[in-house]
Order: structure tokens, then C-alpha cells, then sequence
């Protein structure tokens, strides 16, 4: 081993990140080289000197406000996740709901359509006929009214299909 190779190398053995073969060379090294001796000295003192002024000292309830944040924090993920959980489930609710409001705004519609065509269309049609509009007859009112029911329909049955999960 050389004194430039046991140089770079004297950090790295006081992590003990080498070999224990490189450790054997450089301690082979070091005891027939005075310099390297007085390199592994210094590196040895300055680690030392590191070890000593840089403690940091962790106030007395450190633990237990470590304990507590990391309490937070899963209790936080784990509602969350809850939270997540429970759109998806109140989102298909609302989609049930939905559908059977509009199955049952659907019938009403054709029922009040089917109704209405027995009085309420002439009505219009004779309406229209005073003002002199003759294309409007009683058949094409009721149809009018009842495509203009499932037209305002249509829009909510198409939004339920398009956000089921």
C-alpha cells in the first residue's frame, strides 16, 4: 500500500466503510510508515475533536413528541384513506339515488304525458289553431310535451352511466 492510497483511505476506515482486508493492509502500512502513523493520528484526533463539540443534545421530552407526530401523521394517512373510501361509497349512493329519481321522474312524465293527451293537447291545438296555427294538433302536443319530458330526463341518465365506478 502506498501513503497516498492509505491517505484516501483513512476517512473511510473510521466509518468503517473498507475491507478487512484493505483495514490489514493500512495497519500494515501504518506500522512501518511514520508519516501514515502521524496521518492516521491527526485523522483520529479530528474525529475525535468532531465527535466531542458537535453532540447534539435532544430536549427531555424528545421522545415522546416523536411518538406523538408520528401518531399524527398515520392517524392523518389513515383518515385519508377513510375519507377516499367514503366518497367512493357515498359517490355510487348517490348514483342509486339518482337512477331510481330518474325512473320515477320518467314514469310520472309518461304517466302525466298519457294524462294529459286526453284533454290538454286539443286544448293547445284548438289554442293555436285561434292564432292561426294549423300544424299543431292534439297528438302533436302531447308528443311535444311528453319528448320535452324525457329530454330534461335524458341529461341525468346519461350523467348516472358515465360516473358509475
Amino acid at each position: 500500500m502506498t501513503c497516498d492510497e492509505f491517505e484516501q483511505a483513512a476517512f473511510d476506515a473510521l466509518d468503517d466503510t473498507i475491507s478487512p482486508d484493505m483495514t490489514a493492509a493500512m495497519e500494515a502500512h501504518r506500522v512501518t510508515c511514520s508519516r501514515c502513523r502521524e496521518i492516521a493520528a491527526q485523522v483520529q484526533k479530528l474525529d475525535a475533536t468532531l465527535r466531542n463539540s458537535f453532540t447534539a443534545q435532544l430536549p427531555t421530552n424528545f421522545d415522546s413528541r416523536l411518538h406523538q407526530r408520528l401518531c399524527l401523521e398515520q392517524l392523518q394517512a389513515e383518515y385519508a384513506s377513510g375519507l377516499v373510501r367514503l366518497q367512493r361509497e357515498w359517490a355510487h349512493s348517490s348514483t342509486l339515488t339518482e337512477s331510481i329519481c330518474c325512473a320515477v321522474l320518467a314514469a310520472m312524465v309518461c304517466w302525466l304525458g298519457g294524462h294529459l293527451l286526453s284533454d290538454w293537447p286539443r286544448q293547445i291545438a284548438a289554442q293555436a289553431a285561434s292564432f292561426g296555427i294549423q300544424l299543431l294538433t292534439p297528438t302533436l302536443a302531447g308528443a311535444l310535451f311528453l319528448f320535452g319530458g324525457l329530454i330534461a330526463v335524458f341529461p341525468l341518465l346519461r350523467r348516472h352511466h358515465t360516473l358509475q365506478p
